[in-house]
């Protein structure tokens, strides 16, 4: 993920809408361009690799967990308003949009087609023989997406390190159930 971060200044620098960081843009190049080439590159060189991606049961999980999932997203958005308020008083509606909801499901898109279709296949296929190969990749790595977490909290209080890596972990474990 950190190489993406490296593009910011080739892509997008300067452009300015309403009251958006103009990283941003750059970001969501950054995820379009990652996202595209990975796919194209595991679709040429890997055909049979199954990255999870299917529309079979899109509806019924729609249904099942629809207002749910709108509702975290509302609960979201109202966060990352309340947040911005503090530091810029008046944040625009399109500012808690880009700089906030877009840019995490950006990051969770490419976190979960690297984590979840790649690193959790691959440890899979490599256990094929064991008997619980399943539970060991979502368990292994779960590990790995939530130690990656801890270079984003550096510099914070123990407490704070530790219920990030545990939360994100817990996040991959339940991602990660099929």
């Amino acid at each position: 993920m950190l190489s993406m971060y490296g593009w910011r200044k080739a892509f997008f620098v300067h452009i300015q809408v309403a009251d958006i960081e103009p990283v941003y843009f750059t970001l969501m190049v950054n995820f379009l361009l990652i996202g595209a080439a990975t796919y194209l590159f595991l679709r040429t060189l890997c055909p049979a690799w199954d990255l999870g991606f299917k529309k079979k049961g899109l509806a019924d999980g729609l249904k099942r967990y629809g207002i749910i999932g709108a509702l975290v997203a509302a609960v979201g958005f109202l966060a990352f308003y309340v947040g911005l308020s503090l530091f810029d008083r008046q944040p625009s509606i399109e500012k808690v949009l880009i700089e906030g909801v877009v840019n995490y499901i950006g990051v969770a898109i490419i976190e979960e087609l690297y984590v979840r279709g790649l690193l959790l296949n691959l440890i899979e296929k490599m256990l094929v023989k064991s008997k619980n190969s399943t539970l060991i990749a979502v368990v292994l790595s779960s590990v790995i997406f939530g130690a990656g977490h801890i270079f984003g909290v550096l510099n914070q209080p123990l407490l704070v390190i530790v219920s990030k890596v545990v939360w994100t972990i817990g996040m991959g474990m339940f991602f990660g159930g099929k």
